[in-house]
């Protein structure tokens, strides 16, 4: 779910991230981790750790973002029958 290619993490908007969901999707034969990133502007930047750049992606999340790396690895981690989502963060609104 790109709008556009993305062919770094350098390539995203990271002051534009308005929530960042996590879900471990779990198959009969291998689990898929996916990121999501959705931006303000309502556009949603969704990476999988078979994609290549995950490493990078997940490096520059954590960067900017440290406080999300416990939440992450917990699930990554997690037992590969169990499926879970989460929000791990999500912009506050104001007004």
């Amino acid at each position: 779910m790109r709008n556009g290619p993305i062919k770094s993490a350098y390539d995203i908007p990271w002051n534009k991230v308005a929530q960042i969901d996590v879900a471990r999707v779990a198959t009969l034969v291998v689990e898929n981790f996916i990121i999501t990133l959705r931006l303000d502007n309502d556009v949603a930047i969704q990476i999988s750790d078979v994609d290549p750049q995950f490493e990078e992606f997940r490096t520059e999340l954590v960067r900017n973002w440290p406080q999300l790396e416990q939440s992450l690895a917990k699930i990554y981690c997690s037992p590969p029958d169990i499926e879970e989502r989460a929000t791990l963060w999500k912009q506050q609104a104001s007004y």
